[in-house]
């Protein structure tokens, strides 16, 4: 019998929720929000300034709290949420320096980062607001929200799932965000909710190992049929837009710059989208997903790719955004995510273990293991190293038997044909 083998989770999720505000408390709360924002603005300007663009949490508190509460009229948890918010800001910019300089000093880049060349400026109308003190839930599906002249109830909306989960007193709701939609005019509360939970690895009854890239956007390689989900269509979408885009951005007029920005949402959702469905599809329940680890992929095709064309269709789809919901959802649904090393997926054999660059000829997608010969497809042998590093990694703390190192299916059983594959496109895989 084999050893529990549990993994403590934390699961997090966005909940977005729609205030029904009337005329006087969407008032009310956007001069909270502008008042909020102009403070940040201040608060940024006197780091930038005065500080020496250096933001010190506690020495910014206080400097200036005091003095926003005066100035803007801000309540006192608003008024230090600014000063954390700003401070968080000059915090990031300086973790890029670091590794702008880094990056060159390596030489990835020659480029230099110019985030602090002037003071981070804050244009949005977002408030951060923390739970139990800014906002709060009460009877009838209503949020209560502190403002400049106290709290206002508001009753709100949002998809049923979410909202019951919110209400089953299961998930600890964290600090939200109160943002206002100027497109459509509405005000949303974005709330996080948290849930820690226990999962045993051993209770998985299959394991699986996903392959991103161009291609192909993922390939998932089991013990059964394997799974492929050809990229070309949506990437024949993306030229399209950057065509428009283009051509926009030559004309340069106001009316082009409004559809420059509906074409960034169009494309934002697209993305969006197809990475929900194609997480759907990969996180199921009682399922062992590993995925790559791609910690500083941008860097390394910036280096690689010298044609700027083939740099921005390398960098165009949004990999980070997999990864993310295949966590959260495996999680979701029953199952567990874990990230695995990258180096040499696809270089490997999984049969014998040579690993070389010869092994993939011309780069194609062919496979051939110059050592013992055997023939795969070049990005399902990615998506077999990844599953059979995440069996290492659980069996090695487990010790629970021997990990076979030799796929259970044979060389006629892998996916498309590499040779066919140039001339017949696949379709998108889409989730259920």
């Amino acid at each position: 019998m084999n050893e529990p083998y549990v993994v403590k989770d934390s699961l997090t999720l966005s909940i977005k929720l729609k205030l029904s505000a009337n005329y006087e408390q969407k008032a009310l709360l956007l001069r909270t929000m502008d008042s909020y924002r102009d403070a940040m603005n201040y608060v940024s300007r006197y780091a930038f300034t005065q500080l020496d663009k250096r933001a010190n949490k506690r020495k910014l508190n206080d400097l200036l709290y005091r003095e926003l509460r005066i100035r803007y009229n801000l309540p006192s948890q608003l008024a230090q949420s600014a000063i954390r918010r700003v401070a968080s800001t000059y915090q990031g910019e300086w973790t890029k320096i670091k590794q702008n300089a880094e990056h060159r000093k390596l030489g990835y880049t020659k480029k230099y980062y110019h985030g602090l060349e002037k003071a981070p400026e804050f244009k949005s109308r977002t408030t951060e607001i923390v739970y139990g003190r800014d906002y709060s839930f009460g009877k009838n599906q209503t949020a209560s929200v502190n403002t400049l002249e106290g709290r206002v109830r508001v009753a709100y909306e949002g998809w049923t799932p979410h909202v019951e989960r919110l209400r089953s007193g299961e998930w600890k709701i964290g600090t939200a965000k109160l943002w206002y939609d100027k497109r459509r005019k509405a005000l949303y509360l974005i709330v996080p909710i948290t849930r820690e939970q226990s999962v045993d690895l051993n209770d998985m009854t299959q394991v699986q190992g996903v392959d991103v890239g161009m291609r192909y956007l993922a390939v998932v390689g089991t013990g059964e049929k394997p799974i492929f989900v050809k990229g070309s269509p949506i990437h024949h979408k993306k030229r399209h837009l950057q065509r428009l885009r283009k051509r926009l951005q030559e004309k340069g007029t106001r009316s082009a710059k409004r559809r420059l920005a509906a074409l960034s949402r169009r494309e934002r959702r697209l993305t969006s989208d197809v990475n929900h469905r194609l997480s759907r599809k990969i996180a199921q329940p009682q399922v062992l997903v590993g995925i790559e680890d791609l910690t500083h992929i941008r860097v390394k095709i910036n280096t690689k790719r010298k044609d700027t064309e083939e740099r921005r269709q390398a960098e165009q789809w949004a990999f980070a955004d997999l990864h993310s919901k295949i966590l959260y959802k495996s999680s979701l649904y029953g199952g567990y995510a874990t990230r695995q090393d990258a180096h040499y997926t696809s270089q490997g054999c999984p049969r014998c273990e040579h690993t070389s660059k010869n092994n993939r000829p011309g780069k194609g997608l062919l496979f051939t293991c110059e050592a013992c010969g055997y023939t795969l497809h070049a990005d399902l042998v990615g998506g077999r190293n990844v599953r059979l590093r995440t069996l290492v990694a659980r069996q090695g703390r487990t010790i629970t038997g021997r990990v076979s190192t030799v796929p259970d299916v044979d060389s006629n059983d892998t996916g498309p044909d590499p040779v066919e594959e140039s001339r017949n496109p696949l379709t998108l895989v889409r989730g259920s």
